[in-house]
C-alpha cells in the first residue's frame, strides 16, 4: 500500500509555533495539498483565505460504498466521506478532482491516527469505535506529538537545521537563538517524523483505500449527464 508523501513539513508560524502546529494537527499533519504550477495564492474574504466549499467535495452514491478499509476497525464510507468533508478545509483555488482526492486521504489518515491510539489503550479496545471516540483517540495521538516535538533538544534542532537548509531558506543560523524560531525547527522535525510514522502505521494496519471506486465516483459526478452538472448548467 503506498501512501503520497503528504505530510511535508509546514512552514509554522515563528510568532506563535504552538498555535500554527494545533492548526496543523487538526489536518492530521497532512501537510500542504497538491497545487498547480504557479499557483497564485488563495483570495481572501475578510482577512481570510478562501475555502474550498464542503458541498463542492461530496459525491453522490450509496453511502455503504466503503473508501478504505483496513485492520482494527478501520474503515471510510461514502456516507462518513460526505459528513466530514468539511473537517479539513481546503484552499479555494484547488482543482475538484484533486480537493477530493486530498480530503479522501487526510481522512484516511485520521483512521489511522486513531487507530494507533487504539493500540496505545487510550480508547476501548473493542474492534470498531464511534466516531466520537475515533477523533478523541486521534487527538489524543497528535497531542503526545506535540509533547514530542516540543521536548526536542536544542542542540538536535540546531543541526537539523544546519544539515537541512533547504527547508529554512529564510532562517540564518543566528536567528536560533530566537526561541520561537527555534521552536519553528523542532516543529517542522517532528513533522518529517510524524509523516514517516503514520506511513509505517498504514503498512501495519494494511491500508488498502479504493481509488478506483472513488474517481468513478468522481467521474459520474463530472459526466454531462449528471445532476450535479445539470445543476451547473441552470
Amino acid at each position: 500500500m503506498h501512501f503520497p508523501d503528504c505530510i511535508a513539513p509546514a512552514r509554522l508560524g515563528r510568532s506563535a509555533p504552538a498555535a500554527a502546529f494545533a492548526a496543523l494537527v487538526l489536518f492530521v499533519a497532512c501537510g500542504e495539498p497538491e497545487k498547480a504550477p504557479e499557483q497564485t495564492p488563495p483570495r481572501m474574504v475578510a482577512g481570510q483565505p478562501r475555502i474550498f466549499p464542503a458541498d463542492g467535495l461530496r459525491l453522490r452514491g450509496p453511502g455503504d460504498i466503503v473508501l478504505a478499509e483496513g485492520n482494527h476497525g478501520i474503515q471510510l464510507t461514502l456516507a462518513e466521506y460526505n459528513a466530514r468533508v468539511h473537517e479539513s478545509p481546503l484552499q479555494a483555488d484547488m482543482d475538484t478532482f484533486a480537493a477530493r482526492r486530498e480530503t479522501l486521504q487526510r481522512l484516511v489518515y485520521h483512521k489511522v491516527v486513531a487507530a494507533e491510539g487504539r493500540l496505545r489503550g487510550y480508547g476501548t479496545q473493542g474492534a470498531t469505535t464511534t466516531l466520537d471516540e475515533e477523533i478523541v483517540l486521534a487527538r489524543q495521538v497528535m497531542q503526545a506529538g506535540m509533547t514530542d516535538a516540543q521536548n526536542v533538544g536544542d542542540d538536535q534542532a540546531r543541526e537539523y537545521h544546519k544539515l537541512h537548509p533547504e527547508k529554512f531558506p529564510d532562517i540564518s543560523p543566528e536567528e536560533l537563538d530566537e526561541p520561537t524560531t527555534l521552536m519553528h525547527v523542532k516543529f517542522t522535525m517532528h513533522n518529517e517524523n510524524w509523516r514517516k510514522q503514520v506511513a509505517r502505521w498504514s503498512e501495519r494496519e494494511n491500508v488498502i483505500v479504493h481509488r478506483d471506486r472513488f474517481d468513478q465516483l468522481q467521474s459520474a459526478a463530472s459526466s454531462p449527464d449528471s445532476s450535479e452538472a445539470k445543476e451547473s448548467r441552470s
